[in-house]
């Protein structure tokens, strides 16, 4: 379970609110805006972790 940071809960609420229901989905958003390249591995690992368990 991801530990609620401030960073955690602002992403999840941010999710909710574009209506994000995968990571997948997350990360294409992201990688319009943020190269890929320096897209640090936490952030993907987050999205998982939001976004995939969901149920």
């Amino acid at each position: 379970m991801a530990v609620l940071t401030r960073e955690t809960i602002e992403a999840a609420f941010l999710a909710r609110e574009l209506g994000l229901t995968s990571s997948a989905d997350a990360l294409k958003l992201v990688l319009t805006y943020y190269p890929a390249d320096r897209l640090p591995v936490r952030t993907r690992l987050l999205l998982e972790e939001l976004l995939d368990d969901r149920a």
